[in-house]
């Protein structure tokens, strides 16, 4: 099956295709973005060229999750605390 949303990228002299990318929106939102033929940004790891994303970064869904994650990381180091002074 053919993925929704694809692109090619030149790196090096070599081509590469990716479908890859963070939009705040999601898939919908990149399909209304970008269209066939548009020039657009790639980020990618030289290391691995093969590896790229277009549009990196943190979305609102990321920061969420990190709250929670922080939270619970909080909780879990005052449950330690309560625990040792006992």
């Amino acid at each position: 099956q053919r993925p929704p949303f694809q692109y090619r990228y030149l790196f090096e002299g070599e081509i590469y295709r990716g479908t890859a990318f963070r939009v705040t929106g999601g898939l919908r939102q990149a399909l209304d973005r970008y269209r066939p033929g548009d020039r657009i940004p790639v980020h990618l790891d030289p290391a691995q060229p093969d590896r790229a994303l277009i549009q990196p970064g943190l979305v609102a869904s990321d920061r969420w999750q990190l709250g929670l994650a922080g939270v619970l990381m909080l909780i879990a180091l005052w449950l330690t605390g309560r625990q040792f002074s006992s």
